[in-house]
């Protein structure tokens, strides 16, 4: 009994600290609600942006050996 009790209790927790964190820090602040997924966004775009960069930094090396060779 005192165990499930314990663990209503930390589900209890659980479940303010998700919406005081999500939901109702978001809102005082004015940003977007949720934000532990819009981090993964960022981290994904941030990743893409990286890729693209260095594939660009790769064609131009190889654009610029081939107009050294002609």
């Amino acid at each position: 009994m005192i165990v499930i009790a314990a663990f209503e209790i930390l589900l209890i927790l659980g479940i303010v600290y998700a919406v005081f964190t999500q939901v109702l820090i978001p809102l005082y602040r004015g940003t977007l609600l949720f934000p532990v997924f819009r981090k993964r966004q960022e981290l994904e775009q941030d990743i893409k942006k990286a890729k693209e960069e260095r594939d660009e930094r790769h064609l131009e090396k190889e654009a610029e050996r081939i107009r050294n060779q002609k």
